[in-house]
């Protein structure tokens, strides 16, 4: 009996380190599975800053290049305005001197003129 009962107790044995042996297979390879998990997400987090700081950095840079056309714009069309203003206001100083001129040159056809335009206005007014 004594026998048997060392044999039942070696197979028990055998079977417990057997299945403490397949455990700890289990535990590494869930930890190694663990890692590689862990490795793969830092590399997306890695790649996905990467490409972030990448879109940021373009972004920037064609905001820039925007700003210097529009700055560009910006100061043609004020120059553009400035030399229109300019001209505007040439032409109305030469047209209030030649008015001027016109009317010291011929007092009675400018105020004939200035009653008559002065009466058709007052006709289409009442109207």
């Amino acid at each position: 009996m004594n026998t048997s009962s060392n044999t039942s107790k070696n197979s028990f044995t055998d079977a417990a380190d057997k299945i403490q042996s397949s455990a700890n297979d289990l535990g590494e390879a869930a930890r190694n599975a663990k890692n590689q998990v862990k490795a793969s997400v830092a590399g997306a987090v890695e790649e996905t800053r990467k490409f972030s700081e990448d879109a940021l950095s373009n972004a920037k840079e064609k905001f820039g290049e925007l700003k210097g056309r529009a700055d560009e714009a910006f100061d043609e069309a004020k120059h553009r305005a400035e030399e229109l203003y300019g001209e505007s206001r040439t032409r109305v100083r030469s047209f209030q001197q030649d008015s001027e001129e016109y009317v010291r040159a011929n007092p009675i056809g400018s105020v004939i003129s200035a009653v008559a335009a002065g009466f058709v206005i007052g006709l289409i007014i009442r109207k």
